[in-house]
């Protein structure tokens, strides 16, 4: 209400994905040198991306992100933009069919920016 008095403002939120989610509860369920690629797809499908690195062993790779990004006007101010979110990542080193090493990490995505009289702001 206040921005309205003096002279208004406008708040705009957007919300965007790209990936497929993934349950990442389920990486305890991954054993090196015992789960096979049959399992893993069973637990989360097909991999985003596979990447060959050699005649037996294969890169599967899950990325997941989910952000909001927030965008604050004045008409006689600044505007600010913040984005939060995260992002997933689970690779895995699959050698003949059988995972022999893999990583998780979920990774926070925080930014804010501020625009005001031709100068962008961190």
């Amino acid at each position: 209400m206040v921005c309205f008095v003096l002279g208004g403002c406008a708040t705009a939120t957007q919300q965007s994905s790209s990936g497929r989610d993934f349950d990442e509860t389920k990486v305890s369920q991954i054993k090196k040198g015992v789960t096979k690629a049959d399992d893993v797809v069973a637990l989360y499908g097909e991999p985003d991306r596979k990447e060959i690195v050699s005649g037996t062993d294969v890169m599967w790779h899950y990325t997941y992100t989910s952000k909001v990004v927030q965008t604050h006007s004045a008409m006689y101010s600044s505007t600010k933009t913040t984005v939060s979110g995260f992002q997933k990542k689970l690779d895995m080193l699959l050698q003949n069919d059988v995972v022999i090493n893999f990583t998780y990490v979920k990774t926070p995505i925080e930014s804010e920016n501020e625009f005001s009289g031709g100068v962008i702001t961190n």
